[in-house]
């Protein structure tokens, strides 16, 4: 066993509780709703693009980045969502007790209207 090792568990504890103590005021409160939308893409590399989101009154934490990312990224599979498709989610968002997060509602495709011509086709 090395000293990194031997160290492991309480500099992640340590990191654990640096984090909550800096951003632990933004995270989502256990047990409550909050209702709103997402709008998310993939890009051409396949990155996971959220672009805009609302939930009331829910600011951006890590623990929600989080939580966002993962979901879209279970959209995105789920749907089998191509690069370049916009998609939007409408829902209830939910952090349960055990930690996890409970996403509720459904994805669809949103049409968008460009005015920059026709690109490359997707």
């Amino acid at each position: 066993m090395s000293m990194a090792d031997a160290f492991a568990p309480a500099d992640a504890a340590y990191r654990a509780e640096v984090l909550a103590n800096t951003w632990g005021h933004l995270a989502p409160q256990v047990g409550r709703v909050y209702s709103g939308w997402v709008v998310f893409t993939v890009g051409c590399f396949g990155d996971i693009t959220i672009i805009d989101y609302e939930l009331e009154d829910l600011p951006s934490s890590p623990w929600f980045f989080q939580d966002i990312n993962n979901f879209v990224g279970e959209q995105i599979e789920k749907k089998k969502i191509d690069r370049g498709q916009v998609w939007r989610w409408d829902g209830t968002f939910k952090v349960l007790k055990n930690g996890r997060s409970r996403w509720s509602g459904g994805t669809r495709p949103c049409r968008i209207n460009t005015r920059f011509g026709k690109g490359p086709s997707l």
